[in-house]
Order: C-alpha cells, then sequence, then structure tokens
C-alpha cells in the first residue's frame, strides 16, 4: 500500500517520495513545477497552481476520506502545502484557524486521527467557476487514492454537483458511505450543543416547557449526526 501512494503522489506531485512521515512530507525537497500532474500536465487550466498533500496518520488504517474541494489559492512556486494546513494541527502555537480545523473533525465530529485520511478532490488550486472541467482530470487520482484506502465512509467538504456524483457513481464498487458535511471554517455544528443548553435553560428558568422541549430536540438531533458519522 505505500509504494502504491507513494507512486500515487510521484504523478500527482511530482519528485520522489523516498517516505511517508510527517516529518519527511513537511521538509520534502523542492521538486519542478513541470513534474507534477502526470496524466494531465500542461493541458489543465490549473496546472501552474498551487497543490496540498493529504492529511494521514497512517495509511494502513484509514477508514474515512475526508474530500475537500480543493487546495487555497496562490500560484506554485515549486512546494507543497496542505489539505487544511495539516502540518500545524498537532503544534500549540497553531494559527486559530488551525485549531479550529483539529477541533472540528477530531472534536465535534468525533473522528479519530489515526483513520482519517484528509485530500482534495481537485489537486492544484482552482476557481469554483473552473471546479467541473478541472475535476475532469484530477477525478482519475481521486479514484486511485479510493481504490488503494479502501475507506469505509466519505466524507464530501464540497457542494460540488461533478464531485458529488461522481463518488455516488463508484459508490458500490468500492462499498463506502457518502455524506455531504459543513466546511470546517463554518463552526456552527459545534455551537449546537450550547444552543441547545441555552434554550433549556432558559425554558426551565421561565417555566416554558415548549422551549425545555426545543433544547432536548436540538440536543437529540446533534446525537443522532455524530451517531451517523460515527457508524
Amino acid at each position: 500500500m505505500k509504494d502504491q501512494i507513494k507512486s500515487l503522489f510521484k504523478d500527482i506531485y511530482g519528485g520522489q517520495f523516498d517516505s511517508l512521515d510527517q516529518e519527511y512530507l513537511m521538509n520534502r525537497p523542492e521538486r519542478a513545477v513541470v513534474d507534477k500532474c502526470y496524466s494531465c500536465g500542461e493541458i489543465c487550466p490549473s496546472f501552474k497552481n498551487r497543490q496540498d498533500l493529504p492529511y494521514f496518520k497512517s495509511i494502513e488504517k484509514v477508514k474515512t476520506l475526508i474530500v475537500a474541494e480543493a487546495p487555497g489559492s496562490g500560484l506554485d512556486v515549486g512546494k507543497d502545502g496542505f489539505v487544511f494546513g495539516w502540518e500545524q494541527f498537532e503544534n500549540k502555537n497553531s494559527r486559530k484557524a488551525i485549531t479550529s480545523y483539529k477541533n472540528y473533525f477530531f472534536n465535534v465530529l468525533g473522528l479519530a486521527p489515526e483513520d482519517v485520511y484528509l485530500t482534495d478532490g481537485v489537486k492544484c488550486y482552482t476557481p469554483k467557476q473552473s471546479f467541473t472541467k478541472v475535476f475532469e482530470n484530477c477525478k482519475t487520482y481521486l479514484e486511485r487514492e479510493i481504490d488503494i484506502l479502501r475507506p469505509e465512509k466519505i466524507l464530501v467538504v464540497s457542494k460540488q454537483v461533478s464531485l458529488i456524483k461522481f463518488l455516488k457513481s463508484i459508490k458500490e464498487k468500492y462499498g463506502f458511505s457518502i455524506t455531504v458535511i459543513p466546511h470546517p471554517s463554518n463552526q456552527n455544528i459545534s455551537k449546537i450543543p450550547t444552543v441547545a443548553e441555552i434554550f433549556n435553560s432558559i425554558g426551565k428558568l421561565n417555566g416554558n416547557e415548549e422551549w425545555v422541549k426545543l433544547g432536548e430536540q436540538i440536543k437529540e438531533e446533534y446525537k443522532n449526526l455524530r451517531k451517523g458519522l460515527n457508524n
């Protein structure tokens, strides 16, 4: 499996991959832009844009594949970024946004870092209006990732119809479930328990049974959401 992933990474990102260790990936030597995107190359309008490497702890234990839309903006300068800035996930001095992402995936959604693999549907930065066209090239890479990792479930952090439709078309072939989830920068979902408690507390304080009931309903919906993602 490691050799398959290394081969896939070489085709997508260019250069050699001597290791899949996080420290190595974070400090991988720069590579030529022309060495990437083996199967599509410069025919793709996003070819010269930046890329993000996936986040993972162990590719042998992946249960949940999280598919984001595409890397953040910026021209490719020969050095890879990382999906959702995962190189900072375990850094106590990491930016607030990255800390929120970690909280979203591993606390709010209750996912285990050892079981998770985060990747992008499109491997180079792509404006939303160009996503469908570029994804025609990139979907080959995404399917290769799925074929190698064989996840039990896929969480999609995108509303791109072409991405979701493609995943549904190969769902039976690889036997995974699909759930579309909010982007981690939208932390509304993490506030649900607080909102539920507010309704519950104010309802009890004012003897308003409707508010108490509403608080309990919100809490139950939140519990069912987390249960659904963790099954």
